[in-house]
């Protein structure tokens, strides 16, 4: 019965926000509720895989959701990033789901991260972080790999190794993407921390656990998406560069 009334009450409260954009005759009222609209369908349906897989609780189906979503995560990482080349995308998800699975590894001190339960929160909160902070990251390193190519060339031509000529590509990328989204993050764990260690508590977690779970899974996500973004700069380096380390046409694509 109480599921019943909070489901009307969801549906009030929606039309209710819908409403003031209408009384307003704002010109955001349609995409508000084409906004709304999605918000609902979108959260039902994952909500609705949420809570079959919390049932079930199968290792295997388990292990299939990680998948799918990072194969999202990774597909959102690409398109932001403006990476059109396929043939990086099986490095991207393949250092995604490494990364997401370093991040996951030290919740096992709270408790069996594999159980559905954890599995999903836990992972979505370390693929958002990858999400956010990876495209920009991306981006600026490839930019400037390009763009500084004369630099590039000049260490390896010098017998730099390849891992030290590309440092000052990815300190720039760090340096543009890290910092930025960081700052903004922090702002938002203002509101964000305290609601993810409310659910905790709510779930019966003892206080000090539910500090040390917030604070242990926003370090696991920065440390995921440190891993990811070293992953990502190696594994590509067969499709940007030849054997003998100059760019290809595929790094200025």
């Amino acid at each position: 019965m109480n599921l019943t009334i909070s489901i009307i009450l969801t549906i009030v409260m929606a039309a209710l926000a819908i409403s003031f954009f209408y009384l307003l005759q704002a010109k955001s009222a349609r995409r508000a509720t084409i906004a709304t609209v999605r918000l609902i369908v979108q959260t039902s349906l994952v909500g609705g895989c949420a809570y079959g897989l919390m049932i079930i609780d199968n290792i295997l189906l388990n292990l299939l959701w990680l998948i799918l979503t990072t194969l999202f995560a990774a597909w959102y990482v690409m398109m932001r990033a403006r990476l059109n080349r396929r043939s990086m995308f099986v490095a991207v998800l393949g250092a995604m789901l490494a990364a997401v699975v370093v991040g996951m590894l030290p919740m096992y001190s709270i408790g069996r991260v594999h159980h559905a339960a954890l599995l999903i929160p836990v992972a979505g909160i370390l693929q958002c972080e990858m999400a956010v902070v990876l495209p920009r990251a991306l981006k600026e390193y490839y930019v400037a790999l390009v763009r500084f190519s004369d630099t590039y060339y000049y260490l390896l031509g010098n017998g730099t190794t390849w891992t030290k000529a590309v440092v000052p590509m990815l300190r720039r990328a760090v340096d543009r993407s890290f910092l930025p989204a960081y700052r903004k993050f922090s702002r938002a764990a203002l509101v964000g921390l305290p609601l993810l260690m409310g659910g905790l508590l709510l779930a019966g977690t003892p206080l000090l656990t539910a500090v040390v779970a917030t604070l242990l899974l926003t370090f696991s996500g920065l440390v995921a998406t440190i891993v990811a973004l070293l992953l990502i700069v190696v594994a590509s380096r067969q499709v940007v560069t030849d054997k003998r380390g100059h760019l290809t046409d595929k790094a200025r694509s």
